[in-house]
């Protein structure tokens, strides 16, 4: 593990703010995340694979450097839509200020389909500023958000972008992929594409087709993405979990199988992740790059 990381994660500050009633089955929380300038270095790290978007909105003198694809571009507000494992996308923070901070909005991948209006595979292995995704509405979001200063206008501002773009009325297509995300997150353990396919009584065939058509990636890739998800989640929440205990709610099939997937995709063994995360909010940037 890259020390520059480790740093990171010694002088970040964060906080979790509560969502409006309305949005609170949709979205979990936002956290306002901070760091000195004088602790932010120009190396960059990358998020770890998630199924959903992240919204990063900066309020001050605060931007994010985003390097895909050996192209690098500077976000006033951001957009990072889900990444697959094999899919390096490499972020860093940028600050003129006194610190670099921001508020963090994570959305699921099931949930994003109430607030906008695109296709999900649009969202694979991309980037977009607010307005790229919600037009005219979303500058007007980013303008107004500079007007205040207390964080409880600023949260207030947000809660309001959400409902105003919330959407309670799903058609037919959207429902039927709606109620197929949510069944793959809500079991206590995590299912195998073929379970889901005898739960909700439809044919493997009928299933790959709906992901690959609306989301861009096979059911297998994206359950993948859903199980480290939880590993992640579970080893935040419970750092004392007994291994065995969690390969079996995780849906692996031996601890050495766990063990060599966790470090390919985060870089550390999952002690050296517990050490690192243990009472962070903000848990899921691991892995670090050099380039």
């Amino acid at each position: 593990m890259n020390k520059i990381y480790e740093q990171y994660l010694e002088d970040y500050t964060s906080t979790e703010y509560s969502v409006a009633h309305p949005l609170t089955k949709y979205i979990e929380h936002y956290i306002y995340f901070s760091i000195p300038s004088e602790k932010i270095t120009d190396k960059y790290f990358h998020p770890f694979p998630y199924i959903g978007i992240e919204i990063y909105l900066h309020l001050n003198k605060s931007t994010l450097i985003v390097n895909q694809s050996k192209k690098k571009k500077e976000f006033k507000n951001v957009v990072i839509g889900f990444f697959e494992p094999s899919e390096k996308l490499l972020i860093r923070p940028k600050t003129i200020g006194t610190e670099y901070c921001c508020m963090l909005i994570f959305i699921k991948l099931e949930n994003i389909l109430r607030f906008i209006d695109i296709p999900l595979y649009k969202l694979k292995n991309k980037v977009y500023t607010l307005s790229e995704i919600w037009k005219e509405q979303g500058k007007a979001f980013e303008e107004k958000i500079l007007n205040y200063n207390k964080i409880s206008q600023i949260i207030k501002c947000i809660d309001q972008f959400f409902i105003n773009n919330l959407n309670s009325n799903l058609n037919d297509r959207k429902r039927r992929l709606n109620e197929i995300l949510n069944f793959c997150y809500s079991d206590n353990t995590i299912l195998t594409v073929d379970e889901i396919c005898r739960s909700l009584q439809i044919s493997y065939r009928t299933m790959y087709r709906i992901f690959k058509k609306e989301i861009g990636i096979c059911p297998k890739k994206y359950l993948e993405i859903v199980r480290f998800n939880k590993v992640c989640n579970l080893l935040n929440k419970f750092p004392d979990m007994d291994w065995t205990e969690l390969v079996y709610l995780c849906g692996y099939y031996d601890q050495s199988h766990f063990i060599h997937d966790f470090k390919s995709i985060m870089n550390c063994s999952p002690e050296k992740y517990i050490d690192l995360q243990v009472g962070k909010i903000y848990l899921n940037r691991p892995s670090i790059s050099d380039n």
